[in-house]
Formats: structure tokens, C-alpha cells, sequence
């Protein structure tokens, strides 16, 4: 059965021995699928699970070094078109498969986990079926009678957040929150304090990656903007927003849990 990649490239089932995974939330993924013997390298940030630390590291997410890629002699390298370079994309192809992904969607996360388990032939492993079946449900579980509008900003100095187009905004949207950034033309739009000034939302959301947000940020928001000094904060693992695969399952239902906890507030 053959699969087509974020690129429209055509995959047959895989029947190497050795795979080179460039994005963080994949390793993870691939170790969830029983892969974790076939992986020979990863990137410095791929830190779950524990096992995936002991892996040779290829560089960085922006930066994989070619020369140690092709040094392992994978047979495939799990890459994806945002988080890693187009140009070292092409050159790790000069000797290597690469299998691209893109999921901009919680839904296109769980169509790329079942591409996955396709290319790889572990689609009719009780586990991996499991969570396929568990993100298909939670696609089309959720309705909301009201939503809540949210800022969730990735990082400081300058401020920043997120649009439409992004899988951080999917994300917020499943659970049923409205991204007050979601209409701005960026992917990543900056966002001014005249902007923060402006906001009128219900929630504040501050994940713990990219930028790593605590109290002291929160009383800066606050400084800009005072309307928002009794708008309720949560601290999120930012892994939950941001990392497709396998976690993307964890991190919605935790969204929805905090959404729940707004409705109970006075």
C-alpha cells in the first residue's frame, strides 16, 4: 500500500533497517510504533522518550549536519517542510529517501499517524489503531455552544503569536477557543503592545515552548493591558500545542479539560 508524503511524493511500504527522524514529535512517534531498533539518528531535540536521548544526534532541527546523516546510511529520513531546511531536505536526498510531512491540523495529524503506520507496516497493531481511533473520534466529538477567545503567544521580545494557517491554531480551535490572532497575515504575526492594548479576550494560554512563559511575563501583559489583570492564565506544556503525532491526542484532550475548567469559573 503506498503513501504519498506532504510534497506529493510516493512511498512504497518500508523495508529497510535504518531510519534518520528529524522532527522531535516523530522520534516519538516512530518509538510509539515499535520503530525505536530501526532509528538511527535524531536531533538534539529529540528528547521523548527517554530512549530516543541515547540516539546518535544529526544536529539540530534548523540546522541537521548532512555529512553525519549520510555517514549512518539510512534508508529513510522522516523530515517536515517548516521545522527543517528545504535546501538540506534536497541535499540529504542527493543520497536518502525523505519522507516530508506538514500537518497544519489535528486532523491532518491523525491522517499522518495513519500514513505512518501504512508506510511502515504496523497499521493493524492494536496500539497504534487505538490512538488512529481515538484522534478520529475526538475530530468529531467536540461542539461548543459558546467559545472563548484566547491569546496564546509563542514568544517574547518581540511578542508573537500564531494565525490561522498554523497547527498551534487548529489546536485552540478543536477545544473550542477563538485565536484573536488568527485573522493576521503572518504565520507568525508579531504582535505590538498597541495590539495587546486593543485585546478583549477570555483567556490567557502560555505554553512552555518555544519560549519558556512564567509569572513575571504574565505581570508584563498586564502592565500593557489592564483589563487583563482578572482574565484567568494557564500554563500549558507546550509540547501539547505544538507536537503532531502521537502526542497530538494528549494535547487536545488536555485543551478541552482546560476549557472546561473556564465554564466552572464564577
Amino acid at each position: 500500500m503506498k503513501v504519498t508524503d506532504a510534497r506529493g511524493k510516493v512511498f512504497s511500504p518500508f523495508t529497510g533497517d535504518k531510519i534518520v527522524s528529524l522532527v522531535p514529535s516523530l522520534t516519538e512517534t516512530l518509538f510509539f510504533m515499535g520503530l525505536g531498533n530501526k532509528i538511527v539518528g535524531v536531533t538534539r531535540y529529540c528528547i521523548a522518550p527517554e530512549e530516543a536521548k541515547q540516539k546518535p544526534k544529526v544536529g539540530g532541527t534548523k540546522s541537521p549536519n548532512v555529512k553525519k546523516i549520510k555517514d549512518l546510511s539510512p534508508d529513510l529520513v522522516i523530515a517536515n517542510m517548516e521545522e527543517n531546511p528545504k535546501e538540506r531536505i534536497e541535499k540529504i536526498e542527493e543520497f536518502c529517501d525523505v519522507f516530508v510531512t506538514f500537518p497544519k491540523s489535528f486532523s491532518e495529524s491523525v491522517r499522518l499517524l495513519e500514513d505512518l503506520s501504512k508506510l511502515f507496516g504496523v497499521e493493524k497493531e492494536t496500539k497504534i489503531k487505538n490512538v488512529i481511533a481515538e484522534g478520529k473520534e475526538l475530530s468529531n466529538k467536540h461542539t461548543f455552544e459558546e467559545t472563548f477567545r484566547v491569546f496564546c503567544p509563542i514568544w517574547k521580545n518581540p511578542w508573537m503569536s500564531v494565525n490561522k494557517d498554523t497547527y498551534i491554531h487548529d489546536m485552540l480551535q478543536q477545544a473550542g477557543f477563538e485565536n484573536v490572532m488568527e485573522n493576521r497575515e503572518e504565520r507568525y504575526p508579531i504582535v505590538d503592545e498597541e495590539s495587546i492594548q486593543q485585546m478583549d479576550i477570555d483567556v490567557l494560554i502560555m505554553p512552555s515552548e518555544p519560549y519558556e512563559f512564567k509569572q513575571p511575563d504574565i505581570e508584563d501583559l498586564k502592565r500593557i493591558n489592564m483589563k487583563l489583570e482578572n482574565v484567568p492564565v494557564f500554563f500549558i506544556d507546550g509540547s501539547l500545542l505544538s507536537w503532531y503525532g502521537v502526542r497530538s491526542i494528549k494535547g487536545l484532550k488536555e485543551l478541552i479539560n482546560l476549557r472546561s475548567q473556564i465554564n466552572k469559573s464564577p
